[in-house]
C-alpha cells in the first residue's frame, strides 16, 4: 500500500501460505506507531518469540488442546549461542546463518 510517498510501499501486510500447509504472515510499515522488531513461530508445542532488539528468545509453553480447553505452561527464555562473541546480534539460530552463507559473520 503507498501511504505517503509515491512509489514506496509505506505498509505491507503479506499472506504466505506454502504446499506443506504452512503459512506466515508478515506485517511491515514504516507508519507504524511503534518501533517493534520481533519474530513469532507458532506451532503445536507452544511459540517461539525473538525480539531483536532486546536480543532474546523465548518459548511460550502454551496452546490449544483438540477439546478446545487451554493449557499454559508459562513462558520461558532460550539462551542463545552466539559462538562465543559478545555483543553479536546476528541471526541467533544456526540454521538462519547457514541460510545466509555466513552474511552475518
Amino acid at each position: 500500500m503507498v501511504a505517503l510517498q509515491p512509489g514506496i510501499e509505506d505498509d505491507v501486510w503479506l499472506n504466505l501460505a506454502f504446499a506443506n500447509g504452512v503459512r506466515a504472515h508478515l506485517h511491515v510499515s514504516w507508519l507504524w506507531p511503534e518501533d517493534e522488531r520481533q519474530t513469532v513461530v507458532i506451532g503445536s508445542k507452544g511459540a517461539l518469540l525473538y525480539d531483536e532488539h532486546e536480543d532474546e528468545l523465548w518459548l511460550y509453553d502454551k496452546g490449544i488442546k483438540d477439546d478446545l480447553t487451554i493449557w499454559d505452561a508459562g513462558k520461558r527464555e532460550i539462551p542463545v549461542d552466539r559462538g562465543g562473541r559478545p555483543g553479536d546480534r546476528g541471526a541467533p539460530f544456526p540454521r538462519l546463518r547457514a541460510e545466509k552463507g555466513g552474511a552475518v559473520d
